[in-house]
C-alpha cells in the first residue's frame, strides 16, 4: 500500500458460502483496534457487504470487481 499497491484479503464463509474481499483499509482498522487494546477478532457483521464476491462463469473467486471498488472509492 505504501508503495502504491493493493493489498487485501479474500475471506471464504463456508457455512453461508460466501466470499468478500476485504480492503486494506478495513484489515488496517482492524489490526489498529487489537493493538489499542481492542477486540482482536472481527465479526461477520463487521464486514462491508457491498463487497461480497460473485462468481462468475470462468473465474470461481471474481476478485477484479472487488478491487475494482476497492479502487473507485479511493478516488473518492
Amino acid at each position: 500500500e505504501e508503495q502504491g499497491g493493493i493489498s487485501f484479503i479474500i475471506l471464504f464463509y463456508s457455512h453461508r458460502n460466501e466470499i468478500y474481499y476485504l480492503p486494506f483499509t478495513q484489515i488496517k482498522a482492524f489490526y489498529e483496534r487489537s493493538i489499542n487494546g481492542g477486540r482482536k477478532s472481527f465479526r461477520f457483521e463487521e464486514i462491508d457487504k457491498e463487497f461480497i464476491l460473485k462468481s462468475a462463469p470462468g473465474a470461481p473467486v471474481h476478485y477484479l470487481e472487488g478491487i475494482q471498488r476497492d479502487l473507485s472509492l479511493r478516488d473518492n
